[in-house]
This record gives structure tokens, C-alpha cells and sequence, in this order.
């Protein structure tokens, strides 16, 4: 079972939200994990979020990857998230379900 340090981790990040973008970079350098960033799908709605949680989806089966996990750009990270986020993907392989919520961020796994 992979750690959850390395696995890939996507940003929803809008090209409009340049203040956004510079407030998840300070969290994920704080917690010290790599980070891609996904330009998110602006529809205006809830729809465009949508759109993008399934894009990252798309791109993490394309890229052939067994794990991922997807944030979108206004979370913040607790003091325990690396243990809770670890647990987390524990419990994923546990279950054998595809995808575990845990509050903001989705950790899924990609089958």
C-alpha cells in the first residue's frame, strides 16, 4: 500500500484566481507535499467544479496512476492531515471502494 506521500496530488486551481493559487502553495509548502496543479473548468457553477474533479479523474486513469488525490485551492490543512490523510488511504484499500471523502480533499483510486 502506497504511502500517502507518494502518491499524485492535484490543485483545481481557476486562471482567474491568481490569490487562491498563492494561499494553496503556501499550505502544501507548509506541509511539505509536491503538488500539480490542474487549470479548473470555469462554468460559472457548481458544474465547471464538477467537470474538473472528473477531468483530474480522466487524467490520473490516462496517466496510469493507481492513487491520486484532488483539493480544490481554499482548504486549509489541519495540524494532523498527513496522519488523516494517510488513514484515510488505509481505509480505501480496506474497503476496496474507489474513492474515500475525507472533508475537502478525495483520494481515489484509480482501478
Amino acid at each position: 500500500m502506497p504511502d500517502i506521500h507518494d502518491i499524485n496530488k492535484f490543485i483545481i486551481n481557476l486562471d482567474n484566481r491568481p490569490d487562491r493559487w498563492k494561499h494553496i502553495v503556501k499550505e502544501f509548502e507548509h506541509i511539505q507535499w509536491d503538488y500539480i496543479r490542474f487549470p479548473g473548468i470555469n462554468t460559472g457553477s457548481y458544474i465547471g467544479c464538477a467537470k474538473s474533479h472528473m477531468a483530474v479523474a480522466l487524467l490520473g486513469i490516462e496517466k496510469n496512476l493507481d492513487y491520486l488525490m484532488v483539493c480544490e485551492d481554499d482548504i486549509f490543512f489541519m495540524p494532523h492531515a498527513k496522519q488523516h490523510m494517510n488513514d484515510c488511504l488505509k481505509a480505501l484499500d480496506k474497503t476496496g471502494k474507489e474513492t474515500v471523502p475525507t472533508a475537502i480533499p478525495a483520494i481515489a483510486k484509480l482501478i
